[in-house]
């Protein structure tokens, strides 16, 4: 759903944010397929490395929307 986060220097207009979150959508999909495979297989080890990754992503993804949260309230203050 926060997929794709722009920063100051990237901004993206409507078509690029669209295609960017589709592509995100694609990929996760994807890549939730593989881990019910890997899962139904018995590769834990492998899933548990795919869980580790999308933790992460996501505490990129809240900490780039909170960046640009505090980024216009102080450029807004100013």
């Amino acid at each position: 759903m926060l997929s794709p986060v722009e920063d100051r220097n990237k901004r993206l207009d409507e078509k690029e944010h669209h295609v960017y979150h589709i592509r995100a959508i694609v990929v996760m999909t994807i890549e939730m397929i593989v881990a019910m495979l890997l899962f139904a297989l018995h590769f834990t080890q492998f899933v548990l490395v795919l869980e580790i990754a999308w933790c992460s992503l996501a505490v990129m993804l809240l900490l780039g929307k909170g960046k640009n949260v505090f980024e216009n309230k102080k450029g807004g203050s100013a």
